[in-house]
């Protein structure tokens, strides 16, 4: 997926499928007043310059509540790996992960490194 802008960034994301086994980044959604986060995405580094984002939501399962959570996850996966042009933007998307912007949003970005080590 790669955002139409007049400057062409050379970052992009595909759908796919993520090794949990290594480095990754689970996006979840839901109010840090609440404690509840539904996983919505796996993102993890891809060949050259792309990104493999897995939706763990599944289509047959979306209604309006879902698609809030799926669009608000393409909108943040298109800003920080994409629009922000950053040079290195897995290293920035890692970081963002302890950020307050990312504790406070209502779509929140979790690194891994080396994999998922439990529940």
């Amino acid at each position: 997926y790669q955002v139409e802008s007049e400057k062409q960034t050379e970052w992009s994301w595909i759908e796919g499928i993520v090794n949990k086994n290594d480095d990754h980044i689970m996006i979840t959604y839901g109010d840090i007043d609440d404690g509840v986060f539904e996983p919505i995405a796996l993102v993890a580094p891809g060949p050259e310059k792309e990104f493999i984002v897995q939706f763990l939501l599944q289509p047959e399962l979306e209604n309006e509540e879902h698609q809030k959570m799926l669009d608000g996850a393409r909108r943040e996966l298109n800003f920080y790996l994409i629009e922000l042009k950053e040079k290195d933007p897995w290293s920035y998307a890692c970081y963002h992960c302890s950020t307050a912007a990312n504790l406070y949003s209502k779509v929140h970005w979790e690194y891994y490194s080396k994999g998922y080590k439990g529940e």
